[in-house]
């Protein structure tokens, strides 16, 4: 390894120890499909004001590193026909805050779609609630036909935006929700696989 790059290694690790010193060790967690709690339905139902008409509901979070840029998201997929839930993740070694927010989502609708959505939808349309703390997310999501149809709206999380419209567009009803970041036990889940990808993806870059 050249001595620039033992250098840069040395700077991300000292900067990873100063940041997550005393960081408690991550807990066990279910990632696979198993069936969820009642009492954690009836809390996201209570936090975002729906009675019993949803199909699906998603709580997710992303995480970006301030210095090295790299993000990582999770999201955690709520199925009632099932009554089960199931967790995606992933990460980038570079990219944009926005993108972090949105791409849990897209992950997971993709993936319902093939392997459950498509035979559901074609009896009726599927009730979908997507929960964030992100407010410019929620806000985007809730007003999106407006907002893609505004030319002066450019911006690069635009394209991600395009395919959450499509597939929307082929029979599904989504409702966004800004929740306070921490306040549900799904959302502090998912911001804790959002950080534990990203710290993933750095280790990859370092070599460790």
């Amino acid at each position: 390894m050249a001595k620039n790059e033992r250098r840069k290694v040395g700077r991300i690790i000292q900067h990873r120890k100063k940041n997550h010193a005393g960081r408690k060790p991550p807990i066990a967690y279910n990632y696979g499909e198993h069936p969820y709690r009642t009492e954690e339905i009836v809390e996201l139902q209570h936090a975002l004001g729906i009675a019993n008409d949803w199909d699906v509901i998603l709580v997710g979070d992303g995480s970006q590193g301030n210095e090295t840029k790299m993000c990582g998201w999770g999201v955690i997929l709520f199925d009632k026909m099932n009554s089960s839930q199931k967790t995606f993740y992933g990460a980038a070694s570079s990219g944009g805050c926005l993108a972090s927010e949105i791409t849990p989502y897209l992950q997971s609708l993709i993936w319902f779609d093939r392997f459950r959505g498509r035979k559901r939808k074609k009896l009726r349309s599927i009730n979908i609630h997507i929960a964030t703390d992100s407010e410019i997310i929620a806000k985007q999501g809730q007003e999106l036909s407006r907002f893609l149809a505004d030319p002066r709206r450019l911006q690069s999380t635009r394209p991600l935006w395009q395919i959450l419209q499509q597939i929307e567009q082929t029979g599904y009803k989504i409702t966004w929700h800004w929740i306070r970041r921490g306040t549900l036990e799904a959302n502090r889940t998912a911001n804790r696989i959002a950080q534990a990808a990203r710290w993933q993806m750095e280790r990859a870059q370092t070599g460790f």
